[in-house]
This record gives C-alpha cells, structure tokens and sequence, in this order.
C-alpha cells in the first residue's frame, strides 16, 4: 500500500508551527533500564578529556565540516574554541549546499545545529539561507518513495534512520509514518542488516513511540524495538561487551540507553561496551564522534534538549600531541610483510579475478598495498578513492565503478572476512590475503569458484611423551572442510602431519596425529581450535576461513 503524503512543504510549514514544552523534548531521549546506573555508562574523565581533543583538532581541520563531529562535542557538552569555528562552518555550508546533500548527510547538519541551539528552519551564512527541514522532508519522501517502490531506499536504511530521527526530534514532516515503515523493514529484514542500520532505524522508532498518540503504531513500534534492544543485549552477551564491531558498538549503545523500557526488566551491563571501546583507544576521529556520545550518556534524541548558555570554553585537558600519540606502538624499524592482493568482479560487465603478491613496510596501511599493486602493474591494479569523514574510500578498481544507481560499491575482506576499518587505517599483517570484492548492497559476497584459502596449521602436544608443536602453512580449494587441510599437510610432510580417523555417527573423529593416540585410559583426546576459541563443529563438517588458523591440542578431559 503506498503512504499517503500531503506536500512536504505544506507538512513542514504545518508541523513548525507547533511549539514544543521541554517536558516532550526531554521524554524523547528514553531512559536507561530498571537498575541501570547511568553513572556506570559513562567513560573515564581521562578517556573523555583524549576523546575530545581528538575532535577539537579534527574541528580545526580545513576540510569539509564534519556535523558528526559537532554534534558529539555538543552532546559530551564541550565548549571549546573549536567546537564555535567548526559551527560556524557547518552554517556556511548547510547555506552554500544542502540542497545537493544526500538526505542523511541533511539529517546530520540538522541535529548538528539543533545540539547548537541553531533554528534548521532558516540557516543563514555569507548572506545566504536555507530551510534544512524542508528539504530534509522533500528528501526523505523520496527515500521513502524509492524504498516502497523498489525495496530499497535511494541512499541506505541507515540514512533514513538518520532522517526520521531528524525529523522527529524537531518536531517536523511526517516522521510517524517513515517509523512505521521503518519498523516494517526491521521486523523483516533484522538479520539481514547491520548493527548500524538498525541502532539508527530503532532510534527514529524511539522517538516516534515517545510522540505518537495512534495506538496501533505505538504497538508495532513497541514490538519492534522489544525485538532490536533484546537482540543488541544477546549480541553484546556474545561479543564480550562489543555489538557487531567496535565501530557500532556506541551506536548500538546509543539505543540501549535510549530504549530502557523496551527490553525491561532484563537488566543491561553497560560497563562492559564502554569497557570495551575505551580498551580499543579509539583515533579516528569519525569514529570517536560515533562513540563518544553514548560514552557519557547521551543519544542523538538528546539534540533538542542541550542547554547551550555560554560558558568558559573547555579544553581536552591534554596536550593533542600526547592525546595522538597515546596508546600507539612504534613498527618495526625496516622490516617489511608481504601481503596477497586480489581483485574480484561477478557481477558486473566482464567478469574478472587478479591476484598479486606486495612486499610492503611493516605497519603500513592498506592504502599502501593498493598503492604499490597499482605500481606493479597499473592495467590490471589502478584504483580511485574518494575523501570520507572516515578517511579515503576506494571508489574505483580496475576501471570498475562504484554507483549508487545499481548500489554497487567496492568492498575489502581479509580472507572471506569483511574489514571493520578503511584502507586509510586498516594495517594488514604479515601473509594476510587482502580481498577487493564488487558487491551490491544487501548481496552476499562472491568469491571466485576454484579459488584457494590458505590455512595456518599448527599441532601441539605438551601432555604426555616428547613434547613437541609443529606449525605448516596449507592451501586448499575454498569451501573444504577441515579434514582435507589435514590431508594436505600430511601429504606435504607425513613425517610430522601424519594423522588417524575413526568413523563416528556424526561423522570423522581425529584420533592420532604424529603417532600420538588418544586414550580412554588417560583421558586424552585431540581437541581442535581456531587460534583459541574451540571448534563447534568436527573436521568433517567445519570449513575453515581464508588465513585462519587451525590449532590441533592434545588435551586431557
């Protein structure tokens, strides 16, 4: 069924006109759980102070503003110099741009100004001024429109969790049937989408719950955000205080804090994710303003309730050299790692696959890998990037475009397993295999058929006889189970990797390796791991990564 819309100017204008108590503003944010401390969600004044002075100096930087960065310095309450330069640039160009922005990046200059106590509605710099909130709903409408029509939105869900959001936090447009709709594509499509989509999806659901007086909507949204806040707490349980990865971890915990009520009374633990990214020590800055405002309390629901009287600018409290440099570890002086470089396309145009060997500095980043394949042959390796807030992204490989017509995009993958940072950050190891994979949003992820995964071998036995632990290096077809590795390491030594099955119900058991057996008697038995977690499975089902590595224990029960 298609939403019914109304002229979005017509709507904007209507909704402006509608003052909002501070009461309604401060019931927007949600609160925490029953017997959820607030005080424990909150980062060391230390970490705040190292946070914030990462975020002043990216505030000074000469690029293009960075409303991300402005609306966590607002929302941790700073009031810097920096943080009043940066504001002032991201009015000139909200003024200057706006109407060529996506409608996320709209939605983020909107909730930036609003933590400012700057009105969206008339946003005005070098005697030009611009409506945010009406070009926020024309551009939602659209999202919204493309969303119902083809799927998907013309941007991303992420992006329309950021409009909604916007929308509703100022009192604006149709935010109620976007979270609606919203709410529709979560509870079909939750594990399908990242940990991202669907913090900021929930968030605009909180904040519509918080507005709406249609009980129908508030029972759909209140089933849906049950079912995300439940899930984040199951995948923080799994992940030893992360959800998804450290980069959607605040993110995540920006819901949790703001959706107490819909997971309640299970109780939260939320010193373990802010243990956890504080453990990570953060740098960048796009994803220190990502974290840092659920560190000290906050959501992005909070942007309507800031108190913004003047105060003494605040300072890091440390010196930015110090604040950079802290937590790193020189490289090894000279050294150099190889890495293996492949390039892959399935689904566009003329299918290809290259692979390539890059000797390159210990320490160095992706980007450099790329940099010296392009070096080496620049027909098969040459690449475009283009500059992000979280640094270069590569848009181009081998004259393939990126587009966000067909929502095809370049993604990188150490072995089969995607890579949480970007080539300007992302510090590949020694012997690692770097994969570049043309993908279209929402697909899975195509490697090449017939391709190879290298796996690292290890056997260990320091339980009985000589002790001894022999390592090995095997290359075997993608998709093999364990036992063909182990095939294969006994076939390139059976001196050392000689090994022993017995036949069991559910399937081959490992009994012997390097003639030692396991004993009923002494209780012992080969125990297989990767690197240090347990497998789930046997090695005649489990099927391991490209540059995993597959640790064989002799061990006593």
């Amino acid at each position: 069924m298609q939403r019914q819309r109304g002229t979005a100017g017509t709507e904007v204008l209507r909704m402006l006109g509608v003052a909002l108590s501070t009461a309604v503003l401060l019931a927007l944010a949600g609160c925490g759980a029953e017997g959820t401390d607030p005080q424990n969600c909150t980062v060391s004044a230390e970490e705040r102070a190292r946070m914030l002075g990462i975020l002043q100096l990216s505030a000074m930087d000469s690029g293009t503003p960075n409303p991300s960065v402005l609306l966590a310095l607002n929302l941790a309450g700073d009031s810097s110099k920096a943080r009043q330069e940066l504001l002032e640039r991201i009015k000139e160009t909200a003024a200057k741009q706006a109407k060529d922005m996506s409608s996320g990046q709209v939605a983020l200059y909107t909730l930036a100004l609003r933590s400012s106590c700057c009105d969206p509605r008339d946003v005005a710099a070098h005697g030009q001024s611009v409506d945010l909130l009406s070009i926020l709903q024309e551009k939602t409408d659209q999202e919204l429109t493309h969303l119902e029509q083809n799927g998907t939105p013309k941007s991303s869900l992420f992006s329309v969790g950021l409009d909604a959001q916007a929308l509703c936090v100022t009192g604006a447009g149709d935010y109620e049937s976007a979270a609606t709709i919203l709410a529709k594509q979560l509870q079909r499509s939750q594990d399908k989408l990242s940990v991202d989509e669907q913090a900021m999806m929930a968030l605009a659901l909180v904040c519509a719950y918080n507005r709406t007086e249609h009980k129908d909507v508030q029972d759909l949204l209140n089933r849906t955000l049950t079912m995300v806040s439940n899930g984040f707490l199951d995948k923080q349980a799994e992940g030893n205080g992360i959800i998804g990865n450290i980069y959607s971890t605040g993110l995540a915990m920006q819901l949790l804090l703001a959706a107490g009520k819909f997971y309640a009374p299970r109780p939260w633990d939320c010193t373990q994710p802010v243990a956890a990214i504080t453990a990570q020590h953060l740098q960048q800055p796009m994803a220190v303003a990502q974290a840092l405002p659920a560190l000290v309390g906050r959501t992005y629901l909070d942007s309507a309730s800031l108190d913004c009287s003047p105060e003494a600018p605040t300072t890091a409290g440390m010196q930015l050299d110090t604040v950079l440099t802290k937590g790193t570890t020189p490289e090894q002086v000279g050294s150099n790692i190889t890495v293996n470089y492949t390039i892959t396309n399935e689904v566009r145009g003329k299918h290809f696959s290259y692979s390539t060997e890059v000797e390159v500095p210990a320490g160095s980043v992706l980007l450099v890998v790329l940099e010296e394949a392009q070096k080496s042959n620049k027909t098969i390796f040459s690449f475009k990037t283009e500059s992000t807030f979280w640094g270069p992204m590569v848009v181009s490989i081998h004259g393939l475009a990126a587009s966000e017509n067909d929502r095809t995009f370049w993604q990188f993958f150490n072995g089969s397993v995607p890579l949480q940072e970007g080539v300007g950050t992302y510090k590949p190891q020694d012997g690692e295999h770097i994969r570049a994979v043309f993908r279209i949003h929402g697909s899975c992820p195509i490697f090449p058929v017939g391709s190879n995964i290298t796996v690292n071998y290890t056997i260990t036995n320091e339980v009985r006889g000589k002790h001894f632990s022999y390592s090995t290096k095997v290359e075997v077809p993608a998709g093999s189970v364990l036992l063909v590795v182990l095939e294969e390491a006994q076939k390139s030594n059976k001196t050392i990797f000689s090994f022993k099955t017995e036949s069991k119900p559910w399937g081959p058991v490992v009994v012997s390796i390097h003639g030692l057996d396991e004993s009923v008697a002494d209780k012992t038995f080969w125990q297989f791991f990767s690197g240090d977690d347990v497998l789930p499975e046997g090695v005649g089902t489990y099927k391991p990564q490209d540059g995993e590595h597959i640790r064989a224990v002799f061990s006593i029960y």
